[in-house]
């Protein structure tokens, strides 16, 4: 195990970011951990809403109050997911407060800012959005607290790359909301303390084994948009 980064602070924890080196490629780890008063914590609650696991052990790293996030890739990105490590702290502190406090998420001006760059319909891989987002767009639901889009392997790395600058987490294989590894990647869109979570990742297998997007996009005109929706199974 390398540590690349830490301790490094933010929102009451204390981070780490490691490497472990393997046959394939490498596992990236971020590590959030109870910070306390050292970290001007306690936080507010566990970034477990954000898809963040609690480590099952002691983390060696963080010890039993530790939360992971996993990334497998070569380590050549190692650069990449450092500069989305370092976004991931500095925005915690907002995620907190919108999950734990009742923030305000600027869910409409991130949608437009997605729209905007990356208007639907054109050329690349197809995307729908799906979850709370796609019912919120069909005026059956409150606005949601992240924004949720499936697209394929390429879709996601495309988005990633279109919105770089605003990641939280590197387009790679990651374990996904306790499901097996998928494709994903997310963003929070807009400043360090007021903005949106985006989230990319593959469609389910079972549901698209060949990668694509999953059937089943319906079309929902949005502010002057034309923007695919599609519900999930």
């Amino acid at each position: 195990m390398e540590m690349i980064s830490g301790p490094d602070l933010g929102a009451g924890f204390l981070y780490q970011l490691t490497s472990e080196r393997g046959d394939g490629p490498a596992r990236f780890v971020f590590h959030a951990q109870d910070g306390g008063v050292d970290a001007n914590g306690p936080p507010k609650g566990t970034p477990e809403p954000f898809g963040w696991s609690r480590s099952p052990g002691m983390c060696p790293i963080g010890g039993r109050a530790c939360w992971h996030r996993e990334f497998w890739l070569p380590e050549s990105e190692a650069l990449h997911v450092r500069t989305s490590y370092n976004r991931t702290r500095f925005v915690m502190e907002a995620s907190l407060g919108q999950a734990y406090e009742g923030r305000p998420v600027p869910t409409e001006a991130a949608l437009e800012e997605l729209l905007r760059r990356a208007p639907p319909g054109g050329p690349g891989p197809a995307w729908s959005i799906v979850g709370a987002t796609a019912i919120w767009l069909r005026g059956l639901g409150p606005p949601p607290g992240r924004i949720e889009i499936e697209s394929s392997e390429a879709g996601v790395r495309r988005w990633a790359e279109g919105f770089e600058e605003y990641l939280i987490e590197p387009a790679a294989p990651t374990g996904w909301y306790g499901t097996e590894r998928r494709f994903a990647a997310r963003a929070f869109v807009g400043t360090m303390q007021v903005g949106a979570r985006v989230e990319w990742s593959e469609p389910d297998p079972a549901v698209a084994p060949s990668g694509r997007s999953a059937p089943g996009t319906q079309w929902v005109d949005w502010k002057g948009h034309r923007v695919p929706c599609r519900a999930r199974p």
